[in-house]
């Protein structure tokens, strides 16, 4: 009830810029209940407590990016998708930086970020899809890329792209980000693709916007056809998703 007062004061306010701060706060997990473990001392009983808090705040977090999320669909709903465009590219930008999940509350926020970027890319702009996939295809470009590569060295601090010519220097930790997640990026970019183009089975295995870099033989996409029905009926089944899915 609480989250959805906050929805509703941030929709009258028109204060989106808060909104988009509470949105990356929820999708990283950041609560104002971390800064509050540290205060607490070593005792049984006080680690008794931060495993309570912990699931508190992860529960937190998921309720509270659900309900951003659904805010911004409400905007989409009522005409102000201008709103929802200027901050497209920051709404992009946190949900790569999600990538990859490492635990099960993890993959729940970044399951609500895909339900949203996708049913504001199929349903609501073309243009914004667009604009997802060219974000998403030139992390893609950095993550396969054969021209990336990180230096070896123990003192070694950048990524060096060296292309026609020209050095780009990238931070290590970029890199390695870029890396981790480029599997995460090249399916969800077929399956906005395959949404997009209405493809069976909602795989088309990224053979419009990809380029060839996914190639699977014809059994590996027997196998990857049979995951995505699995999964998507697991989706279905889920409880996390947003309204308007």
């Amino acid at each position: 009830r609480k989250l959805e007062m906050k929805k509703e004061a941030l929709k009258l306010s028109g204060d989106l810029s808060a909104a988009i701060k509470f949105l990356h706060n929820a999708a990283l997990g950041i609560s104002s209940t971390s800064s509050r473990l540290y205060n607490m001392s070593s005792s049984t009983e006080s680690t008794f407590g931060i495993s309570l808090a912990i699931g508190h705040q992860q529960l937190n977090t998921l309720d509270m990016l659900k309900c951003m999320l659904e805010l911004f669909l409400d905007l989409c709903e009522e005409g102000e998708l201008h709103s929802v465009s200027f901050f497209w590219p920051q709404l992009c930008q946190i949900y790569l930086t999600m990538l990859p999940p490492m635990n099960a509350t993890e993959l729940c926020r970044v399951e609500l970020m895909e339900d949203f970027l996708l049913t504001v890319a199929t349903i609501y702009s073309p243009h914004l899809a667009l604009g997802l996939f060219w974000g998403c295809l030139a992390d893609l470009e950095e993550g396969l890329g054969p021209l990336l590569a990180v230096r070896s060295a123990s003192n070694a601090t950048t990524v060096d792209h060296e292309e026609d010519g020209t050095s780009e220097h990238l931070p290590a930790e970029v890199g390695d980000k870029i890396r981790f997640r480029r599997w995460c990026v090249l399916r969800f970019v077929c399956e906005l693709e395959s949404l997009i183009f209405g493809f069976d089975g909602g795989w088309g295995g990224g053979s419009v916007c990809l380029r060839g870099a996914l190639a699977p033989s014809e059994h590996q996409l027997v196998l990857i056809r049979d995951a995505m029905k699995t999964l998507q009926a697991f989706r279905i089944q889920s409880h996390n998703s947003l309204t308007r899915s």
